[in-house]
């Protein structure tokens, strides 16, 4: 995130003064939970004649199996194109609306599948019937036109792109058993297989109200609207149990080193992903801050003073409910190897001067980013709906600020030192064999 740096002088005073705006704080979302279920998180908002919801279905390609991986996705795209047909052919004759300026869209992830939409405010009550009209009677009609889009978005972005290519293999590589390996956008083998039994079986498995989350951010009066929801999600919808799902990770040393490498006549590049811990643990809080740090120390040692790599990354990943990686991605220079070598290297440098790291600049930048999230109506629904289906808990993003504000140097040193200088490690290298053979000459 590009950010303006702060004179010291001021930051301590920044610290202290940083708070949401009266709006947006949490006594004012309401949450609303049906007897069947669903949980309705509403904020009131009148700036603009429009709202943005967001639909959370809690399934993903953790949901899968390598027989029916896609599925989630495959739905995702069935489900939107049933509401997209619906707004295209709604028109309100006493408003002249410009349809372009509409956001509808629907994402699949490891962990969920959602739904978003920012509407003028007299969609709002169609687009809930509609929605509901869908869960109790869904339609697979465009089952083969849509299984042929999504195996070619997969050909597109998957395939022809050598980073979506060597990501997938790291992420299979560092989860061997838990279903994290699977890719969210499905494999093309099992989507070819999937039938329509086998969709509507994983439908009305998974797309059980108790299992959704909704949150509504925008122009509406939360009285009448709790009345339309009591109306239209009330019907009958089996409480949904939760899933186990297999226990591969545990952070005490027995994971070890996994290591992969590949040649290519392309340039070379590397990743590097390091074991660590997630919510409630507090440390899943240092990481925030870690990487943030690290990111910047990386790029000025290796990208701007060393001029050993061309970029370097570094970030979160899989998803956020389990043992998840802080992944180092670089594209070296010259040769993966020598840079690998030097990451470790200046990771132990970067650990051992932590009077350097500007903790208090980092922190305002992050909760700037934060701020900047809550104050859009889109990214405030995206943000309450994301953290009630992960975390049981949409306070979360309210509980941010306290969180991190009482993370201190010696916080993140103990944390990292103990988890990036330990062997519980993915490594992937790509190296261009006939630039390792001229680097080593």
């Amino acid at each position: 995130m590009k950010t303006k740096s702060y004179p010291l002088l001021i930051i301590p005073f920044a610290l202290c003064c940083f708070c949401y705006p009266q709006d947006i704080k949490k006594e004012n979302v309401v949450e609303h939970r049906l007897p069947n279920g669903p949980i309705f998180l509403l904020v009131e908002k009148h700036s603009e004649n429009s709202f943005s919801l967001f639909m959370r279905v809690k399934v993903g390609s953790i949901d899968e199996t390598i027989e029916n991986s896609g599925v989630s996705h495959l739905l995702e795209h069935i489900f939107l194109k049933e509401i997209n047909a619906f707004i295209n052919n709604t028109n309100f004759e006493e408003n002249k609306i410009d349809k372009k300026n509409f956001k509808i869209g629907a994402e699949t992830t490891k962990e969920l599948t959602t739904y978003y939409f920012k509407l003028p405010a007299c969609y709002l009550e169609p687009l809930l019937l509609n929605i509901s009209r869908k869960l109790k009677n869904p339609s697979f009609e465009s089952l083969e036109g849509e299984r042929a889009r999504v195996i070619e978005e997969i050909k597109t972005k998957s395939e022809n792109i050598l980073r979506a290519r060597v990501f997938d293999i790291f992420i299979s590589l560092a989860y061997l058993r838990h279903p994290y390996r699977l890719p969210a956008r499905g494999l093309k083998e099992s989507l070819k297989k999937i039938d329509k039994i086998s969709i509507e079986k994983f439908f009305y498995d998974h797309y059980k109200l108790s299992n959704i989350i909704f949150a509504l951010v925008g122009n509406f009066r939360k009285k009448d609207l709790m009345s339309l929801i009591q109306n239209h999600f009330q019907h009958h919808s089996p409480i949904s149990q939760e899933r186990n799902y297999p226990e591969e990770l545990h952070l005490n040393g027995e994971l070890g080193e996994r290591r992969i490498k590949f040649y290519n006549s392309l340039t070379p590049y590397i990743m590097i992903g390091f074991y660590k811990p997630v919510y409630p643990s507090r440390e899943d809080y240092i990481f925030d801050i870690g990487a943030y740090l690290l990111e910047r120390y990386l790029n000025d040692s290796l990208v701007n003073k060393r001029k050993s790599a061309s970029f370097v990354r570094v970030f979160l990943t899989p998803g956020i409910k389990f043992t998840n990686l802080l992944v180092i991605e670089a594209m070296p220079v010259k040769s993966s190897s020598k840079l690998e070598s030097l990451i470790h290297k200046e990771i132990k440098k970067f650990l051992s001067n932590p009077l350097s790291w500007n903790l208090d600049e980092t922190k305002i930048q992050i909760k700037q980013k934060l701020y900047k999230f809550l104050t859009s109506d889109f990214s405030l629904a995206s943000n309450l709906s994301y953290y009630e289906a992960i975390y049981k808990n949409w306070r979360y993003i309210f509980e941010y600020l306290e969180s991190i504000n009482g993370i201190k140097i010696r916080d993140i040193h103990k944390t990292l030192s103990n988890y990036l200088l330990g062997n519980n490690k993915v490594v992937l290298v790509l190296e261009n064999k006939e630039l390792e053979v001229k680097n080593e000459r």
